[in-house]
């Protein structure tokens, strides 16, 4: 799987302050793991989703607030391209996406 080191930064509106969000990916290439660093989910927990190119959810990450890094598994998944974002169903309007 080609993956390219990247970081994008969401605001959303949380409450009525905004939050800024840092997400980060790597390895390029990525083969059996990709690590992710995320900032900025200090006092609130939610949920990173992996796409592949078609729009289809391959993951669901949990992300206990404070927690600044994880890894999941791609050993499985098929080469190409892929996206990590927030999941947004709390219409927060965060709108980063990272592709790897």
């Amino acid at each position: 799987m080609m993956c390219h080191t990247m970081h994008g930064t969401a605001s959303s509106l949380y409450g009525h302050r905004l939050v800024l969000m840092d997400l980060g990916v790597l390895p390029n290439p990525a083969k059996n793991a990709v690590h992710f660093t995320v900032q900025g989910m200090t006092d609130r927990s939610g949920e990173l989703i992996v796409l592949d190119a078609l729009g289809r959810v391959m993951l669901r990450q949990k992300v206990a607030a404070g927690q600044e890094y994880g890894t999941f598994d791609v050993v499985d998944w098929a080469n190409g391209v892929h996206r990590l974002r927030p999941d947004e169903t709390d219409h927060t309007g965060t709108s980063v996406t990272n592709i790897f």
